[in-house]
């Protein structure tokens, strides 16, 4: 029996990871006709794969989590739909955490990249690393068109976020040094 991971995330809590799980299971009975369990699900709803990356409840305390289970074979597959689901803060910190992964023994399947999923491919880590770029540039251009609508708003009058006054509902901490170094 093959035991895989399935990591959904969608960044705003507006949206749900309903549609990559569908696509999980059915990869999974597809890619494992002879039987797989899933033994963790990470959902990940409403956290960005740009911002809050280290912070507590960031995605880098999910990436820490992903490697430990990894090292400890709570999984042998981690099923992924999008390379730009597990990063957008580029290169650096997509392929750290691939790595990590690798080097923990996990097999990591990116289910619309299944050219990615071959470990015989010429120029995987490159073409990854290409694609956590592109996912980084999206993020920044749709970044930008949110500036200039909320500029254009608030040219006009209008009061986009929170009400005045309100506190910030996250937990935060500082990131220590050894995350630093390390990429989370």
């Amino acid at each position: 029996m093959i035991r895989v991971g399935f990591w959904l995330r969608v960044s705003t809590n507006d949206q749900n990871t309903e549609t990559q799980r569908y696509l999980a299971n059915q990869y999974c009975d597809k890619t494992f006709p002879s039987g797989w369990k899933l033994t963790r699900e990470y959902n990940l709803e409403g956290i960005s794969a740009y911002k809050d990356t280290n912070e507590i409840g960031g995605l880098g305390s999910y990436r820490r989590e992903v490697i430990k289970d990894s090292k400890q074979a709570v999984w042998d597959h981690l099923i992924v739909q999008d390379l730009s689901r597990i990063a957008r803060d580029g290169v650096v910190g997509g392929v750290t955490f691939l790595s990590a992964l690798r080097q923990a023994g996990a097999e990591v399947h990116i289910i619309q990249s299944p050219y990615l999923n071959d470990p015989n491919m010429p120029l995987k880590e490159g073409i990854s690393a290409m694609f956590f770029e592109l996912a980084t540039l999206d993020s920044k251009i749709r970044g930008q068109k949110s500036r200039e609508a909320q500029q254009l708003a608030k040219e006009r009058g209008i009061h986009i976020g929170r009400p005045k006054g309100s506190g910030d509902s996250k937990p935060r901490r500082r990131r220590t040094n050894v995350e630093i170094r390390n990429g989370f």
